[in-house]
């Protein structure tokens, strides 16, 4: 039970200042309590409202321990609130109850927000990296679902009740980390020293969503600082390890996500090795005298990584926002979406790409021609690549090609399967060919269904086989990158610094992963688009994408170091000999759609049908082009040029035959296309 009864408490309020503001409203609430308090201090605010309190004038102080060393001895509790909270009356008054009643040393209070009373707080558990998780649902509704007195691993920080005692032991808020997880370190460390920590569900505040809050990277610099500090030697083992390439993994997979969290992920690590000196006097305060160990904090954690969760769903939700089809499939729609064309078809698709890459389980790819068996092993190859002795040759000094490194990644991620590397390797680059083919023509308002249609045209189509002819493997792979480095250029931009930074991020990435599976196609797109900003002179983002285009394929080209340095492109373009054998047949109908497409295109997409044209005939021509002394790598990429084009046209021909803008005549002419 609690040394002090409820009747003999007696409590002084901090308020910690909060990017967020609200200062005002925060006093009014906090006037209104019907548990006298001893004074309100608030700390870390540069500018304080002339206030009082319950007749008592508000004071500022600089930092919590300045605060502790002027309290009145006769106080037993200090009520830390957030700027910008507003506690009901009765807040304070039932949090000294529940702690009186269950002898908690700390108390949380439930967190609703605005009218609608939905839930932010009650409670928190983390996972075993300190990041917090409140269990709830979006937009969940307070109903009085969750009214328990509980035990929790944490509270929320925006309004906590602590005895004074303990505070003093703990030595108060870490004063380095932001308020949020400063609350959920000083709670992991008062655990360690035995204190018990529950949320009262009856002491409610209203804290509105902030307009502001501290940077992430502080958070999360916070949140691994609290780590180093609580955990034994062998939990941080294996912790630390992890979290550090978790963190990696989300700041790669943001950028495709559309947000910038690499300079966070390295601030926030580079902080805690700048500040690992205090870091160490501070675990050897919250570790001295423990009653209770890492087993303890395990108690009230959650399995797996909340941050793996939260990436988790983040990816889903892009995938579900970019799949292809006209409504976005959704939990919610999925009844209309298995009503959609583009759904069926797409689902088509997908089982054509599973079926049609089945004989690489039985037989693996084949070890002929231009195509390199991967790698036994993954680690030994990337080493290979990485430096050092190259075993090709006898052993030479010369840089393995960058196509090395990606099967050598494969393998390492597939556990160097014998089989599984090859099939998601081709198989993948199958799917995202179609999913690139598609967003490449929703750039010019093409459907869905058609998109699609041409999407799987252009994995399985002659130029496709062409290439799998060819035995030339980073070509087959590269198929897949190709409408993506041009959908990337085309795009349209959002306003602002940031998200150009991360436009032409991901563009150098796209690019760089199109070089080193294909070095002669990462001289394709720059050209094509200056072609199509050439045909629709006064088009701003046609001359956008020839700026990307030129940046992706320079920085692109620097990521291939160091093989780029010392290759000779020109060699490459020309091993073997350059000759397509068609057959007629193919050779008349790729004709049909080339002038049934030009002819009867709807309006607006009859300049993009001559450029897919142009497309057409520069890569048909390249890939027969063995008397100019270019050869087989050379034409696999004249091929993909052209597969490309090909699949464009056939996307604008399957949109003319249903569109009713297009006249009847026209629609006749793409019918005999189609």
């Amino acid at each position: 039970m609690s040394t002090t009864s409820t009747r003999l408490a007696s409590i002084a309020t901090v308020v910690l200042a909060d990017p967020g503001g609200g200062m005002e409203a925060t006093f009014g609430a906090l006037d209104a309590q019907v548990y006298e308090q001893v004074g309100v201090v608030v700390v870390g605010a540069e500018d304080i409202p002339e206030a009082t309190v319950a007749g008592r004038r508000v004071v500022g102080r600089d930092t919590l321990q300045d605060v502790l060393g002027s309290l009145p001895s006769h106080v037993s509790h200090v009520w830390f609130v957030l700027e910008g909270a507003k506690p009901r009356p009765d807040a304070a008054k039932l949090l000294l109850e529940d702690m009186d009643r269950t002898g908690a040393a700390i108390a949380g209070s439930k967190i609703v927000r605005g009218a609608s009373e939905n839930l932010v707080s009650v409670g928190l558990i983390t996972d075993v990296f300190g990041d917090p998780y409140t269990g709830l649902d979006s937009q969940e509704r307070d109903q009085g679902q969750y009214d328990v007195v509980r035990d929790i691993a944490a509270v929320a920080g925006v309004s906590m009740m602590v005895r004074r005692d303990l505070l003093n032991g703990l030595h108060g808020l870490d004063p380095d980390m932001p308020i949020r997880p400063a609350a959920v370190d000083f709670c992991q460390r008062a655990r360690l020293k035995g204190a018990r920590i529950v949320v009262c569900p009856a002491s409610v505040v209203d804290y509105p969503a902030p307009e502001e809050r501290a940077p992430r990277w502080r958070e999360e610099a916070g949140r691994i600082r609290s780590m180093l500090k609580v955990y034994g030697p062998l939990t941080l083992l294996w912790a630390i390890p992890l979290d550090f390439l978790a963190g990696l993994l989300e700041a790669v997979v943001s950028i495709f996500l559309g947000r910038w969290l690499v300079f966070d992920f390295i601030k926030s690590w580079s902080w805690n090795v700048a500040r690992f000196p205090s870091t160490l006097s501070a675990r050897r305060a919250a570790r001295t005298g423990r009653v209770a160990g890492d087993p303890e904090l395990f108690r009230y954690q959650r399995r797996g990584s909340v941050r793996l969760a939260r990436l988790g769903k983040a990816v889903a939700t892009t995938l579900r926002r970019r799949l292809p089809g006209d409504d976005r499939l959704s939990v919610e729609s999925i009844g209309n979406d298995v009503r959609q064309p583009a759904f069926i078809v797409g689902i088509l698709a997908v089982l054509f790409v599973l079926l049609s890459s089945r004989n690489i389980w039985a037989d693996g790819l084949p070890s002929v021609g231009f195509t390199l068996p991967f790698p036994s092993d993954g680690w030994d190859s990337l080493s290979a690549y990485a430096g050092g002795w190259n075993p090709a040759g006898l052993g030479s000094p010369a840089p393995l090609r960058p196509l090395i490194a990606i099967a050598s990644l494969l393998k390492i991620v597939t556990f160097n399967s014998d089989v599984l590397a090859e099939y998601l390797a081709v198989a993948g680059s199958l799917l995202f060919g179609i999913w690139g083919t598609t967003r490449l023509l929703r750039t010019w308002s093409i459907p869905a269904t058609p998109a699609l249609v041409a999407g799987v045209v252009y994995v399985a189509g002659p130029t496709a086989q062409g290439i799998a002819g060819n035995t030339t493997l980073g070509t087959v792979l590269a198929i897949g990158v190709l409408p993506w480095a041009f959908r990337i250029c085309l795009a349209p931009l959002d306003e602002g610094l940031w998200p150009g930074i991360r436009k032409l991020t991901v563009t150098v990435l796209l690019f760089g992963l199109l070089g080193a599976l294909s070095p002669l196609l990462l001289l394709v797109p720059a050209p094509a688009l200056l072609l199509y900003a050439l045909l629709r002179w006064n088009e701003e983002r046609g001359w956008r994408a020839v700026i990307l285009a030129i940046a992706g394929t320079g920085f692109g080209a620097l990521l291939l170091s160091p093989w780029i340095w010392t290759a000779a492109l020109r060699g490459v373009a020309r091993a073997g000999f350059a000759y397509w054998e068609i057959a007629p047949f193919i050779a008349i109908s790729g004709a049909a759609i080339v002038v049934a497409a030009t002819i009867g295109a709807r309006k607006g997409l009859g300049v993009v049908v001559g450029w897919a044209a142009t497309l057409v005939g520069v890569g048909f021509l390249g890939s027969r082009s063995g008397d100019f002394g270019f050869g087989t790598e050379f034409e696999s990429a004249a091929l993909a040029v052209a597969g490309l084009g090909l699949a464009v046209l056939i996307g604008a021909l399957s949109d003319g035959v249903s569109s009713p803008d297009v006249e009847r005549w026209r629609r006749g002419v793409l019918g005999i296309g189609a």
